[in-house]
């Protein structure tokens, strides 16, 4: 112990002599360096990202399908906001997203669904909450994005387990949904829609769904991208309240030489309609029996972009046969693929009603043909196109495209009608834009005595 002064003394000389001071230093600030290291590793786990987006939105004349042909106008002003956080640990990664005053993106004011944010209320939905782990092979747990080829059958988030193999240049993954939780029902009366999670009573809990998707991302020298997949729905409803819709499809997309981009799709949607349902009686289900087409050719010279789009869905005019050949969707919402901004958004497009879904995102009896039109100049980015519609099968005049709505005519007729649609937007940078969408649709003698359809958007949008 006697030689304890003397060490303390050494120690205290040392210190503050400019070797020991310089070696502390080195010390601390190698400390400090290993700190933020650390602190730097654990940021880099987290990636948050979304947007908030004000809309300006004006809607005309939107009742095309109903016996009230006089116009209608509502306009309305709404925010839609989005956020997702994601954690990255080596192999395993997990997602939560919340869309913020949102009802799965859907024009529902039109429709009659409460402003966002009204009497004080903010409404939170969760959009996804998965686990993934992806290494030798790929597997997610939760709620995520479904979605196969285009968007056109299946763009939905639901409730489900998807496990993928990857090997050479293909990939294999399987999927499982659970339920239909999340279900848009509508009050018929009304036509008001609300989102439904988990309705009490357990309807939306008895519709699974199995399927395989064979992916081929980087063909013929990276030109050409592939997906074949199959998709089966299972109704264990004592009633059959749900359709049981079996899925065969196949999607394309690839460039021809250095200026030409080309998209494919073709389904085909057999399986059973729910009980009740067109073409079938009230305590048995109908056949399905339908098929789509969809291709688009797009040609790049500078800055300017052309091409032309061609689609096609089977249809039914004879609601006796006992066979259902409307080409509806799979699963959709609101995020899924539109080929024009008003006919196949909002009149024969999914907007939120529970019947949306056969409309087949605007391919239901429905034939068209569009040419579009893009220009590139700096910051700003125009488009616009013009389509023409017509229906497969032709329906009396005044009752629709699918031959829906009462009408007096007896005589028949194809004509849907046709479209124009214009959409600008300039970036301020890469975080912020400002655009205006608008379209007017001119409907053919299908719909009557029917005006034009109006509709037009303006928006702010910060990205981050």
């Amino acid at each position: 112990m006697k030689y304890w002064p003397a060490l303390i003394l050494a120690f205290s000389l040392f210190t503050t002599s400019p070797i020991g001071s310089a070696f502390c230093a080195e010390k601390k600030a190698k400390s400090l360096e290993e700190r933020v290291s650390r602190m730097e590793k654990i940021a880099d786990m987290f990636t948050l990202n979304g947007f908030i987006r004000l809309r300006a939105n004006s809607y005309n004349n939107f009742d095309l399908d109903e016996d009230v042909k006089e116009d209608n106008h509502n306009d309305f002003i709404d925010i839609r906001s989005f956020l997702s956080l994601k954690v990255q640990s080596n192999a395993w990664s997990a997602v939560v997203s919340i869309d913020v005053a949102g009802n799965d993106f859907n024009d529902g004011a039109l429709l009659g669904n409460e402003d966002p944010g009204k009497n004080g209320r903010i409404e939170l939905d969760l959009r996804h909450a998965y686990i993934q782990y992806k290494k030798d092979l790929m597997l997610r747990l939760g709620r995520q994005p479904a979605r196969l080829g285009h968007g056109i059958v299946a763009n939905i988030v639901r409730d489900m387990a998807k496990v993928g193999w990857g090997f050479q240049r293909f990939g294999l993954t399987g999927i499982y949904v659970k339920g239909a939780e999340g279900i848009t029902q509508t009050t018929a009366s009304t036509r008001n829609s609300r989102r439904v999670l988990g309705a009490s009573n357990g309807a939306d809990q008895d519709l699974d769904a199995f399927g395989l998707a064979l992916n081929a991302p980087s063909l013929l020298e990276k030109r050409l991208s592939l997906q074949l997949y199959t998709m089966r729905k299972f109704d264990t409803t004592d009633n059959n309240r749900y359709a049981e819709h079996m899925l065969v499809g196949l999607s394309a997309d690839g460039a021809l030489f250095q200026d030409f981009s080309y998209q494919l799709e073709a389904n085909y949607m057999g399986g059973k309609t729910a009980n009740g349902a067109q073409g079938a009686t009230a305590n048995e289900r109908a056949d399905i029996e339908a098929v789509m087409v969809y291709a688009d050719g797009t040609y790049n010279y500078g800055n300017f972009f052309g091409g032309v789009a061609f689609g096609f869905g089977s249809g039914d005019n004879d609601p006796t046969d006992r066979e259902f050949n409307n080409f509806p969707s799979f699963f959709m919402d609101e995020t899924g693929f539109t080929y024009t901004y008003i006919f196949s958004d909002d009149l024969h497009g999914y907007d939120g009603r529970s019947s949306d879904n056969g409309f087949g995102s605007g391919f239901a009896n429905v034939t068209w043909i569009q040419a579009h039109c893009k220009y590139l100049w700096r910051q700003l980015t125009i488009e616009g196109s013009y389509t023409y519609l017509r229906a497969t099968k032709s329906q009396l005049v005044g009752s629709g495209p699918l031959g829906l709505s009462p009408t007096t005519s007896s005589s028949r007729s194809r004509d849907i009608g046709d479209e124009i649609d214009a959409h600008l937007s300039y970036d301020f940078d890469e975080h912020v834009r400002v655009y205006i969408k608008a379209g007017i649709f001119f409907p053919g003698r299908i719909y009557g005595n029917a005006d034009s359809a109006v509709k037009s958007e303006a928006g702010l949008e910060f990205r981050f």
